[in-house]
């Protein structure tokens, strides 16, 4: 009986280290992290020409949408900021970037956003990492 229980122990130990040590979280062998937009996926879109802002709403729409709470009418206010190369942008300036310009788009949450450049961001930043500053 002893020795019944720790072969069943063993090998759930066993598959327990695989299963916590294999995963790639995708299935294209690579991960997703919903706050990263790498650059093989904005080169999966570019076909279309997007700008950064329309590639943000087809691979990340929950980035665009307001993060305060909803007042009567639409306020630009409680969209997250844009920070391109650690220069403060609206949100709006996105629109003129081209997908090609950039190695890579990350959202930052409003406490991260907070530590890293001071107040003023409560709604997040999405940070821009240009082709030129990326290299």
């Amino acid at each position: 009986m002893y020795r019944l229980r720790f072969f069943v122990s063993f090998l759930f130990l066993i598959i327990s280290i695989g299963c916590a040590s294999g995963g790639s979280g995708g299935s294209s062998g690579r991960g997703y992290n919903p706050d990263v937009i790498t650059r093989m996926e904005l080169d999966e879109i570019a076909q279309s020409n997007p700008s950064v802002y329309d590639a943000i709403g087809r691979l990340r729409v929950t980035w665009l949408r307001p993060r305060t709470p909803a007042s009567v009418q639409f306020n630009s206010d409680r969209l997250p900021k844009a920070m391109i190369d650690h220069q403060q942008f609206e949100l709006d300036f996105l629109h003129q970037l081209r997908i090609e310009e950039v190695q890579e788009l990350r959202f930052v949450d409003a406490r991260e956003a907070t530590f890293r450049w001071g107040t003023g961001f409560a709604n997040g930043v999405i940070e821009v990492i240009s082709r030129r500053a990326g290299s």
